[in-house]
């Protein structure tokens, strides 16, 4: 994740400057500080200390014109600072893989839901369907019935067997109009529940390797922990450990939001 690796980079940058800057006070002290120039470069050095890391909280004794501290207590400060910096952000990359989980569960829920409605539709759609078939049937069989009456009567009789005739014909394309917008509905719902579907199944694989994602910072958080304890100045277990969980997580994330905004 670019946040987090940032993050690191700056952390570890101002750690490792700040180290630079307390050699350079170590010089001077140890020169004496006998010259003005001297003076004024301590002191900026200083500056620059406190700008970089300010919990440092550096002053400057005005009867020694010292810092308030010894420059191992200081590098000691520093190395501190960075494994609480990078504790940190290892535990806001934590907190934002539980966020992304429950953002791609919200998701499936979601989903899940609009498929049911869908579902419930589908059976009100399907009803009328049969309902629009079954009285279709029997106004085609009034139709039959009027026909064969038409045939058998005289051209004199037969006037309003056929007004009775176009008003059942009528009644019974409208029928026919009614079941054609019904078989597109219940396709566009037979679709719309198709997509849902591999919507929820992507959705379901997403959380799964969510498991795998939230499983990998915990562990990073652990053996980050166990270091710190332990006294371990380089992180290099941490840091590849962190970096395998980033790297899957970025390609988990460009996974989640295909499935989102599919």
């Amino acid at each position: 994740n670019e946040n987090y690796a940032s993050t690191k980079a700056e952390i570890e940058g101002a750690a490792y400057a700040a180290g630079i800057y307390v050699q350079r006070l170590q010089e001077l002290e140890a020169a004496g500080l006998n010259t003005a120039v001297a003076h004024r470069e301590y002191e900026m050095i200083v500056e620059q200390l406190n700008g970089l890391i300010p919990d440092l909280n550096l002053a400057i004794d005005e009867q020694t014109g010292l810092i308030n501290k010894n420059s191992d207590a200081l590098i000691g400060d520093i190395e501190a600072w960075k494994k609480n910096a990078t504790a940190k952000a290892l535990q806001e990359k934590y907190t934002d893989v539980l966020e992304e989980q429950g953002a791609a569960e919200a998701a499936l829920i979601d989903a899940q839901a609009k498929r049911n409605r869908l579902t419930e539709e589908s059976k009100i759609l399907t009803a009328e369907k049969s309902r629009l078939e079954s009285e279709q049937s029997r106004i085609a069989k009034q139709l039959d019935a009027v026909e064969q009456q038409i045939n058998r009567t005289n051209a004199e009789g037969a006037y309003e067997l056929q007004k009775q005739k176009q008003e059942l014909t009528k009644e019974y394309n409208l029928l026919g109009i009614s079941l054609d917008e019904n078989s597109e509905k219940i396709q566009d719902n037979i679709n719309q529940q198709n997509g849902l579907e591999n919507q929820i199944k992507e959705s379901r694989e997403t959380l799964a390797t969510y498991e795998g994602q939230i499983a990998d910072a915990e562990n990073a958080l652990k053996l980050f922990a166990d270091e710190c304890e332990n006294g371990g100045d380089k992180l290099t277990g941490t840091d590849k450990a962190v970096q395998t969980m980033v790297g899957r997580l970025q390609a988990l994330q460009d996974e989640y939001e295909a499935t989102r905004v599919s």
